[in-house]
């Protein structure tokens, strides 16, 4: 810590000369970095502070270690950490993250943020009011998740809770026993608190069947070692031969099956648009404390399958997280473009087939005139060659008879007409001999 405090003074931030316009706003974790809060928190935070203030926002944040901080010597150390390193700074608004954070600023605001706004977020209610303050609290809710436990799994008889040896831990488990008292008739609860943590993995590994785990927390497990509490969740859970469950949101995807979990995303929201309204000018002591349930019920279908619980099961208005996506989720572009080819080359290939048959229908009604016209081609040759033979024998006939009736009738008659006409040449000259003779 001595070595922050000499390098805070060596990298000192921008001095409020630097730019008045800005807000300058401090945000006090009481986790370590790497907590989900805090990642959430630095990700989110800025952003939301940013965007709502048109003249933008200086922004800083320093993390409490949950575990040093009940020691006095590094309470004293982390006040004089915040006075070298922002010496030179008037904040806007002070962001107390959680209970300690606020215990803290609480403490040592005379000596560090004399004037200035605080917002903060708690889960247990604070009893006394706190001056030029506005605050979110929401009540930690571990009981709900153990309802939900039981519509999953309706033959739990126990439950096992986990939590570590720190004094953080132990404040966690003291809620969670008060809220589980009334469940117990139901499910015997049994409390595996502050175990080392061999003890702890053998234990897990072994429990009776129709059991549960609920996990709370762990900082610190009884042999005096550290740990992240999301990496020891995750470490108890490849050992657990039975579902586990929580109470926050940061443990889903670290083998638990669900449970109703505090939205640190919620968390999140509702401490930023506490402090722009203060940062906008609103009297932070004028804006009175809310309290909600930023609580989400939610389920990792994955462990309902690694648990054997079926789906149908989970109440409605439960969230479903991490479906493994179907083939349809997987290929959804690919079976679409597939199908719309398909469809074009059935389409397709259906006119071929249907243009194909109009030409054979076509062709077929073409053979068949053709057919039709050649018989009736042969019906007209032959009427037609009837037609000259008859017309031979016709002609024939004729013939025939216009030489042997007509050709001899006009033989006589010429023979006739020869006698006739010799008989009127001599006719006359007869005459004229009779005439001739009387006189």
């Amino acid at each position: 810590m001595v070595v922050e405090v000499c390098l805070a003074g060596v990298c000192l931030p921008y001095s409020a000369s630097a730019d008045q316009a800005q807000k300058q706003v401090l945000v006090l974790y009481s986790t370590r970095r790497d907590a989900q809060i805090a990642v959430i928190g630095e990700r989110e935070l800025p952003r939301i502070l940013d965007d709502g203030l048109q003249e933008g926002i200086d922004y800083y944040s320093e993390y409490i270690d949950r575990a040093r901080f009940p020691d006095e010597h590094y309470r004293r150390a982390f006040r004089q950490f915040l006075r070298s390193k922002y010496r030179d700074l008037r904040f806007d608004v002070v962001i107390a993250m959680q209970s300690i954070a606020l215990e803290f600023v609480t403490g040592s605001r005379s000596e560090l943020f004399p004037d200035t706004p605080v917002v903060y977020f708690a889960s247990p209610p604070v009893r006394k009011p706190i001056p030029n303050s506005a605050g979110v609290t929401t009540p930690l809710n571990f009981a709900d998740t153990l309802t939900l436990a039981a519509d999953l799994q309706p033959d739990t008889e126990r439950c096992f809770v986990v939590s570590g040896a720190s004094a953080g831990d132990k404040e966690y488990e003291s809620l969670a026993r008060a809220q589980f008292a009334s469940l117990e008739p139901r499910c015997a609860v049994t409390y595996l608190s502050g175990l080392p943590t061999i003890e702890l993995e053998k234990r897990l590994s072994s429990l009776p069947a129709h059991s549960i785990i609920y996990y709370i927390l762990v900082n610190v497990d009884g042999a005096g070692d550290r740990f992240h509490p999301l990496e020891y969740l995750d470490r108890i859970a490849a050992v657990a031969n039975a579902p586990i469950y929580s109470w926050v949101d940061s443990t889903m995807d670290h083998g638990i099956v669900g449970g109703r979990l505090k939205s640190q995303r919620r968390e999140t929201d509702a401490i930023g648009e506490l402090a722009l309204r203060v940062l906008r000018g609103e009297r932070a002591d004028a804006i009175p404390v809310s309290s909600s349930d930023l609580s989400v019920a939610q389920v990792d279908s994955r462990q309902l399958r690694r648990w054997g619980i079926s789906e149908a099961r989970v109440p409605a208005g439960v969230l479903v997280r991490f479906r493994e996506p179907t083939l349809w989720d997987r290929y959804k572009p690919f079976v679409i473009g597939a199908s719309i080819l398909v469809l074009a080359q059935t389409t397709l290939i259906v006119g071929l087939l249907v243009q194909r048959t109009r030409r054979q229908q076509a062709e077929a009604r073409l053979r068949s005139s053709e057919t039709e016209l050649r018989a009736s081609y042969d019906r007209i040759r032959d009427l037609g060659g009837r037609m000259l033979k008859a017309q031979e024998g016709e002609r024939s006939r004729i013939a025939r008879e216009l030489h042997d009736d007509i050709s001899q009738q006009l033989a006589l008659l010429s023979i006739d007409l020869e006698l006739l006409s010799g008989a009127a040449e001599a006719q006359p000259k007869r005459m004229a001999d009779e005439a001739l003779n009387r006189v």
